[in-house]
């Protein structure tokens, strides 16, 4: 018999007499010579557990008082064992295993302090076992103490090495952490020693979405579902990593198999809802909020998600309401905060702007960049939240660029795409660019994601293109697959962060260069756009820095615009739209939620020292027309004396302009499309010249068009301008005069020469990137 069964003999015999210390002295002289040995290894880990148990019996009630607490356990009758277990301290107030099953009975029933209490008894009498350790880390974690819980995690994986369950959680909290790498590794361990091991692929899953290795990810998911195909996490997980890539259809069906599996899923629910909302089934989506409200009481984020939905359907007394439910059950929610005040200005309801300042800075991620351009003017907050919102959004991802081969026709390809090819702004505007583009130098492609509007103008729109697809049934994956089979060079983003955007396309580069265009005025905050359209109007020297994107910055205006618009033979009389047949008409078209209570002030004082005018508002919605007329009332003005102007066809809405006499722009969020309709139309315009691009469009627009002295920079002077116009005829005369003049003969409605020059910066743009250089400012004069 060799030495070493001598030794493994001698240590097991040692181990049975009880004399512990005596086995691990001889288990340690054999790994000492053989430290490779999974003989030595097994036993010395196997006495390491029979130690603890004889030492967690000793001090204890007797065996059958142990099995009554086990069994209770066990069956989960977790009161009763809360107090056999605090019944039987008195008298074996030692005892470690009452402890461990009290502290194991209290993390059960969600009472981590008092089981951290319990279990910290139990670690406390010395007993090395891995069961308590993993307790103890989970109770630690449970009360969002991760760093204590790593260290007892880390314990427990040492006395038992193949414990899988100590490795999955000590995966958890070192990714509450923020030790990433760390976590992935004691994932891979957790399943290296449990390959069937679901919670851990499916936590696994989690961490390779949130680091953007989407691949990986659904790898990791498919795999936890091939082992428990009714695992509802890894399908409801899924789902969300589908939602991303844009796949609506697999997600729904990840979904709706995780509720067959966990109806009351409240997670599952609510994620749900956030797809329908997506998708403008807005009913539907409210049902499955309702459903997650049910399945957890108190549930803010349903009741905020629930909230934005109401609020797309036009129900916004309802969705106020719902940001309030969120609010009362968790008074923290940015995001419902701030949603209610967005909403609120959509209302005319100016009672909570006070709170945006102290909200500002923690609702940088709790509302999109685009609903916080009316809250304030600020360049830098918006590059800071635009910059989060990027990261929470698309995360880390970095796609590798295409690379196109040149086309054989030597024509540059360019593809826009949108949700809004229909009767919307964006098409009203990009009418003539289209129309004019050269397309023997470029070839132009459209690929629309919104719905189905008005085929007559989609007939217009692929009349002037070279391709026209729809979109919006096809996943990300799909999308970027055809960008990528067109071969295009510059790829255009016509939403940006407005309602309805697919900006993740553009996180997967659907062409070597990415431009942010007119839809959205502002930065994207994000790496994978290059450039975005600008003029040195907008986005003056300054304010370079508040741009991620380096700037296209063109001559006259960065806004495009149709010199073929039509204005209808529709204008009628003053009367026909409820407006008095004398006096004078100030007007202001824009949406209810870019007015707040400064332009507001300045209206009503006009208002009050022009006798006989009146303010011609843009209909937005009953609360809003009703608050308007109040806040009227605030300030000593008539309530009649405001005449809202519903919605009409473009045209006909173009030439009920000739009713007003000049145009008042708000601040923060200027008129943009509804500014250019008005000096389209010939109505001159008023503006304030803000800081940041959503404040500035007025004034680019009145700079191209050759009318610089209607821009103002301060409110006294923006008030003065407006009183002085509207008590001098004759200079307001020579305005219209001017105006007209100008319309054939500045930059701002020339079609042709618009896209002379944006042709140019793309083309500049597709030459630096095929030079191989950087993107930086390209500047067309």
């Amino acid at each position: 018999m060799s030495s070493l069964e001598t030794a493994m003999i001698k240590a097991r015999g040692a181990e049975k007499r009880g004399d512990f210390a005596e086995a691990e002295r001889v288990y340690g002289s054999i790994l000492q010579k053989f430290p490779g040995n999974t003989r030595a290894r097994k036993g010395m880990d196997q006495m390491f557990k029979n130690r603890a148990l004889a030492m967690m019996r000793a001090d204890a009630p007797s065996q059958a008082e142990i099995d009554a607490l086990s069994a209770a356990y066990e069956q989960g009758r977790l009161a009763q064992v809360v107090a056999m277990a605090e019944g039987l301290l008195v008298p074996y107030p030692r005892s470690t295993i009452v402890h461990n099953l009290l502290g194991a009975a209290f993390l059960t029933l969600g009472q981590s302090d008092r089981a951290e209490a319990a279990l910290r008894e139990a670690h406390a009498r010395g007993v090395r076992h891995p069961a308590i350790c993993n307790n103890l880390g989970m109770a630690l974690a449970n009360l969002g103490r991760h760093d204590e819980a790593i260290a007892f995690y880390e314990e427990a994986a040492a006395l038992d090495p193949s414990y899988a369950i100590a490795r999955n959680n000590l995966g958890n909290a070192l990714k509450e952490c923020g030790r990433d790498e760390e976590a992935l590794a004691a994932y891979h361990q957790a399943l290296a020693l449990r390959h069937d091991y679901t919670d851990a692929s499916n936590n696994l899953a989690v961490l390779l979405d949130k680091l953007g290795r989407v691949a990986e990810a659904e790898t990791a998911y498919r795999q936890v579902l091939s082992l428990q195909p009714d695992h509802a996490p890894a399908c409801n997980n899924l789902a969300n990593l589908l939602v991303g890539r844009g796949d609506y259809a697999g997600a729904h069906a990840f979904y709706a198999k995780a509720l067959a599996i966990r109806p009351d899923y409240p997670e599952a629910l609510l994620n749900l809802g956030n797809l329908l909302k997506r998708q403008g089934r807005t009913n539907e989506a409210s049902t499955m909020f309702e459903r997650a409200k049910a399945a957890r009481p108190g549930y803010a984020e349903a009741s905020a998600e629930q909230g934005k939905a109401e609020a797309l359907a036009g129900h916004l007394d309802l969705a106020i309401a719902l940001f309030d439910e969120a609010l009362a059950s968790d008074p923290a929610h940015a995001g419902a905060e701030a949603h209610r005040l967005f909403y609120q200005l959509h209302m005319a309801d100016w009672s909570r702007l006070g709170d945006w300042p102290a909200l500002r800075d923690r609702a940088d991620t709790a509302i999109s960049p685009w609903a916080a351009l009316a809250l304030e003017d600020d360049p830098q907050a918006q590059l800071r939240r635009s910059r989060g919102w990027t990261q929470l959004s698309f995360g880390c991802t970095k796609a590798p660029l295409p690379q196109p081969q040149p086309a054989a026709d030597g024509r540059i390809r360019v593809g826009y795409f949108s949700a809004d090819f229909h009767a919307h702004a964006t098409v009203y505007l990009m009418a003539g660019l289209l129309r004019e583009h050269d397309r023997s130098k470029f070839e132009i492609h459209a690929y629309s994601y919104g719905p189905v509007v008005d085929e007559a103008v989609r007939a217009q729109i692929k009349a002037c293109t070279d391709s026209f697809t729809d979109v919006q049934d096809m996943a990300d994956a799909e999308v970027v697959a055809l960008a990528r089979q067109h071969q295009l060079d510059v790829a255009v983003d016509l939403k940006g962060y407005t309602q309805g955007g697919r900006t993740q396309l553009f996180a997967e580069r659907l062409a070597p260069v990415q431009v942010a265009f007119l839809g959205y005025p502002g930065t994207s905050g994000a790496d994978f756009i290059d450039y975005a359209v600008a003029d040195r109007t907008v986005v003056p020297a300054s304010e370079t820095d508040s741009f991620s994107e380096a700037l296209m910055l063109m001559p006259g205006s960065y806004q495009c615009n149709d010199d073929q618009r039509v204005i209808a033979d529709t204008a009628g009389t003053r009367a026909d739209h409820g407006l008095p047949e004398t006096g004078f008409v100030f007007c202001c078209f824009n949406q209810s939620y870019k007015i707040g209570p400064r332009e507001w002030a300045v209206w009503m004082r006009l208002l009050n020292q022009v006798e006989g005018s009146v303010l011609w508002l843009f209909q937005s919605n009953a609360w809003a027309d009703d608050a308007l007329r109040a806040e009227a009332a605030k300030h000593g003005v008539a309530p009649e004396r405001l005449v809202f102007a519903p919605k009409l066809p473009q045209a006909e809405h173009l030439a009920r302009h000739a009713h007003a006499d000049l145009f008042l722009d708000t601040f923060n969020y200027t008129a943009h499309t509804t500014a250019s309709d008005a000096l389209w139309a010939g109505l001159p315009v008023v503006t304030l010249a803000g800081r940041q691009f959503s404040a500035r469009v007025g004034a680019s627009l009145l700079t191209a068009v050759g009318l610089p002295d209607l821009v103002t920079e301060t409110i006294e002077d923006y008030e003065a301008l407006i009183l002085a116009l509207a008590t001098d005829p004759a200079h307001l005369a020579e305005l219209r005069q001017r105006l007209a003049a100008n319309r054939t003969t500045t930059p701002l409605f020339d079609s042709a020469g618009y896209a002379r020059n944006l042709e140019a910066a793309f083309a500049e743009a597709y030459r630096r990137h095929q030079a191989g250089e950087r993107p930086h400012e390209i500047v067309i004069d």
